[in-house]
């Protein structure tokens, strides 16, 4: 507010504040994150041969607006696909050891069937990966995640997880900072798109950066652009996977 009374315009930067006034919000496209989500759950299911299969869902916060945008993202595929969802939870705080817990009972109540799970991010992945691989379906249950963390990384190289969403930071703070120096020097920003705000009942402009969905295929990405150090990936058994 102060900013605002001084004439000095704001930039929301990752996630856009609800109810708030930045002038600007430079982020990753959320819903994009969530389309490809969606998509490689999909493909993946389809590819052993179950595109009708049982799915659960593991959201993150549900008072973080970026969550939202990934169910959205998400749930745009998902839902006209023919895959069956049998559950979906909301984790307050992303809180990793909570998913596991979650997924552990929704699981259970599903008589310990499932064919696929959309997970939100990698640090949720871990435990969810943890209890597939305790009923034996580590590997045989394509699973998602974001990030492309270290752990998420040698999770597909593994085979446990299907795909993560790599968001390189450089490229995002980069964006912010252009935009800053743009306003600073009284130029109109270039490439700007209306991101909603539904607390506030306002459309921000923003510069929304594209994801790369990761796989096996490309798991080097991350590791290749430096985002990622090679030694915390590929270490004692994954040194064979990296080379490979």
């Amino acid at each position: 507010s102060e900013a605002k009374a001084a004439n000095i315009p704001v930039i929301d930067y990752d996630r856009l504040v609800l109810g708030g006034s930045a002038a600007y919000y430079a982020s990753y496209d959320g819903v994009s994150v969530g389309v490809q989500q969606g998509q490689c759950l999909v493909d993946a299911m389809a590819k052993i041969n179950k595109p009708t299969g049982q799915i659960i869902m593991i959201d993150g916060s549900p008072t973080d607006n970026n969550a939202t945008l990934f169910g959205q993202g998400a749930h745009s595929v998902i839902d006209k696909s023919t895959l069956k969802k049998v559950s979906e939870q909301a984790i307050p705080g992303w809180d990793n050891t909570q998913a596991g817990k979650t997924f552990q009972q929704l699981l259970t109540a599903n008589g310990n069937k499932v064919d696929g799970v959309y997970v939100m991010n990698d640090g949720m992945a871990g435990p969810v990966i943890q209890v597939l691989t305790a009923n034996g379906l580590n590997g045989k249950v394509p699973v998602t995640g974001q990030d492309a963390t270290a752990a998420g990384l040698q999770a597909i190289l593994k085979g446990d997880q299907t795909c993560t969403i790599y968001k390189d930071a450089t490229a995002e703070a980069n964006a912010a900072a252009s935009l800053a120096v743009d306003l600073i020097q009284g130029k109109t920003p270039d490439g700007l798109v209306p991101s909603h705000d539904p607390t506030g009942n306002r459309d921000v402009p923003s510069i929304l950066l594209k994801p790369e969905l990761i796989t096996k295929d490309n798991v080097g990405d991350p590791i290749k652009s430096g985002a990622v150090p090679y030694a915390s990936v590929c270490t004692g058994d994954y040194v064979a996977l990296c080379t490979a």
